[in-house]
């Protein structure tokens, strides 16, 4: 029973912890595409809305909530470089974590290649 429990837990620590937060950095990018279109397509609606006496505010709280929408790419780079960073410190040992950032970053670089040598042909 023992070891039953010791290998769910090794997997839930080390396998579905780094699948998580994989996919998670595969899909935001497509989530916050998707909510920063679905903001701006209301954008029609809150400005008629702030034409309606006494709603002024209604252009300023779709502003703040179109810049936060916007920082979400600053909170998500900041936490992807506290995550590399810790993960790689644990226990002075690289963890799966590490190499799924670090296959990330190469995937983006190969697809920037691939892109730009698209581009020229």
């Amino acid at each position: 029973m023992k070891g039953v429990q010791s290998v769910n837990q090794w997997v839930q620590t080390h396998a579905e912890g780094p699948a998580a937060y994989y996919k998670v950095a595969l899909y935001a990018p497509y989530l916050y595409g998707l909510v920063q279109m679905v903001i701006l397509a209301l954008f029609p609606l809150a400005a008629l809305w702030a034409l309606w006496p006494g709603h002024w505010k209604a252009l300023l709280n779709f502003g703040k909530l179109f810049v936060s929408v916007k920082l979400w790419v600053v909170c998500w780079a900041a936490l992807a470089a506290f995550n590399q960073g810790r993960y790689s410190r644990i226990q002075g040992r690289r963890t799966l974590i590490h190499h799924a950032t670090t296959a990330l970053a190469g995937l983006a670089a190969r697809e920037r290649q691939c892109t730009l040598e698209h581009s020229e042909d």
